[in-house]
């Protein structure tokens, strides 16, 4: 893939992103004026897996044990749930901006010949360290909305348990909605970033003797 088109490629994601963003930040301002509601959900564990389904065909039995599932939860107005949305949204949003960005800001270099420069090195630092932050901030806005579930669930007669609690027999067990390869490919990308600052650096140096 040349240079030319993989900065295109990253424009179009940039646009993409941002269109999106406009999009999200406009339902999620308008759905309460409408009373609309939003819709929240997290995978979780059931307390006691049902073996919901069994069949036997040639002598073979097979079973089939339903123990996970989706909590859904929908929120209306202008409350502590709309403000943690608000703040995901900005912190999300933040993060992907600035990464598409910076990726734009190398994509140009590499198209402009020069692609070893202390900049790229740190703009792609800086992309790393969003991608492992990223899964980071997921884990910890889930942990704040378990938290408030718990407390409003178990007034209407549902247990709840977060993903580091012992579950119970009668108690679900909420997990994580995270997506830990974004900390994968962010881990590469700094490894690649130092690569990037090595080369950079004994580049100068050979120059300085020459």
């Amino acid at each position: 893939m040349s240079a030319r088109l993989l900065r295109a490629l990253v424009n179009l994601l940039l646009g993409l992103a941002l269109g999106f963003l406009v999009v999200a930040a406009a339902i999620l301002v308008g759905a309460p004026l409408l009373g609309e509601p939003l819709l929240s959900q997290w995978p979780v564990l059931a307390p006691q897996p049902d073996p919901a389904w069994q069949v036997s065909v040639a002598g073979i039995e097979a079973a089939v044990t339903l123990g996970q599932g989706v909590l859904s939860v929908e929120h209306s107005g202008y409350g502590w749930h709309w403000a943690l949305r608000v703040v995901d949204f900005a912190i999300s949003g933040a993060l992907l901006m600035v990464g598409l960005w910076l990726l734009r800001r190398f994509t140009g270099e590499v198209g402009d010949g020069l692609p070893f420069s202390s900049g790229s090195a740190k703009r792609l630092r800086w992309v790393g360290l969003i991608l492992v932050a990223f899964p980071l901030w997921q884990a910890l806005r889930d942990l704040l909305w378990h938290t408030m579930l718990k407390g409003e669930l178990s007034q209407q007669g549902l247990a709840l348990v977060s993903p580091f609690q012992s579950q119970t027999s009668n108690a679900f067990q909420l997990q994580l909605s995270v997506d830990w390869g974004f900390a994968v490919t962010g881990l590469l990308l700094l490894v690649v970033a130092e690569a990037f600052r090595v080369g950079v650096a004994l580049r100068e140096e050979n120059e300085e003797i020459i």
